[in-house]
């Protein structure tokens, strides 16, 4: 397990749960490549606890989303698990937080030929957030 791994483990097994915030974001940071993508398993560790974050996590969210759309758009097309990914994490904590919508507005408008099924997912997760903020 490696040390992003180890510390989101961690914190989702907390009492109570850690809340994602910058502070966390820099101890993570400090085990993820400075330059380029983190691995595959530490990305879905930090997928988990963004998805399972309960509410919006401004100082996570503006190093998370960003570092996330980099990591879905590297081969620039979403596949299905990374298309249900997205989802996972907007709807995570039960309703699509402002980020959550921003991020997924951002990613459509990033997509330079986004697939008919995450058309579909976006237009429903958008009508599910409503209007933006």
């Amino acid at each position: 397990m490696s040390p992003v791994q180890s510390a989101v483990a961690a914190l989702l097994t907390a009492d109570p749960p850690s809340h994602p915030d910058a502070a966390v974001w820099e101890l993570l940071r400090l085990h993820l490549p400075a330059d380029g993508l983190p691995a595959p398993d530490d990305l879905r560790a930090l997928i988990d606890l963004r998805a399972a974050a309960r509410g919006a996590c401004p100082g996570f969210d503006e190093r998370f989303f960003p570092l996330f759309k980099r990591c879905l758009l590297a081969d620039g097309w979403l596949s299905e698990a990374e298309r249900w990914a997205v989802l996972r994490i907007a709807y995570g904590g039960g309703e699509i937080d402002p980020a959550e919508r921003q991020f997924l507005d951002d990613l459509r408008q990033s997509l330079p030929d986004p697939s008919p099924e995450f058309l579909a997912a976006y237009d429903q997760a958008v009508a599910d957030a409503g209007p933006p903020v």
